[in-house]
């Protein structure tokens, strides 16, 4: 029989916490998909120039498609915009 210290034991995985932690990335990449999803929908349909005046171009919203899957969409466009700001 191994011994397993207690310490062990309280890092240890159980299939419940291991079945939690899936449902929880799961429920997270639906999410930042749809969140997307409705980003794409709505700045895709803005013009050049409106996109302009928040500070964003059109190359901007089509490299959403680019970001990794857990990556937070709006976030990206916020400090695109910000870091773009004043530069035009």
């Amino acid at each position: 029989m191994t011994y397993v210290s207690k310490e062990e034991r309280q890092h240890a995985k159980s299939p419940i916490d291991i079945f939690s932690r899936a449902v929880g990335l799961v429920r997270a990449l639906a999410s930042e998909a749809r969140d997307r999803q409705k980003l794409r929908a709505a700045l895709g349909s803005l013009p050049a120039r409106n996109l302009r005046d928040i500070g964003l171009t059109a190359s901007d919203v089509a490299a959403l498609d680019d970001l990794p899957p857990l990556t937070n969409s709006t976030e990206r466009l916020s400090r695109t915009r910000k870091d773009r700001s004043g530069n035009w």
